[in-house]
């Protein structure tokens, strides 16, 4: 279960909380999602503990959910070159 709280090394980003937040936020569940991407709850489960994601995947949970989870990507990319070019 550590791994799940492991943020990506690349990134800095865990897509698989940042997703797991919004349907809290949204007050959805897992099961709701699941059967919004065609995929089988267990699947889905396994999938949001990993700290990345397949872009087609990504692309459906972000339809699904109306939120667009590329964007956490492009600003996690802008702080780390924003943070070398002030080296």
């Amino acid at each position: 279960m550590e791994n799940a709280r492991k943020e990506n090394s690349i990134t800095g980003l865990h897509i698989g909380n940042a997703i797991r937040d919004e349907l809290k936020r949204q007050e959805r569940s897992n099961a709701w999602l699941a059967q919004k991407i065609h995929m089988d709850p267990s699947n889905l489960s396994k999938l949001l503990r990993q700290s990345n994601m397949n872009t087609e995947i990504l692309w459906s949970v972000s339809n699904a959910l109306h939120c667009n989870f590329f964007e956490l990507y492009s600003q996690s990319w802008e702080q780390k070159n924003t943070f070398r070019k002030t080296q």
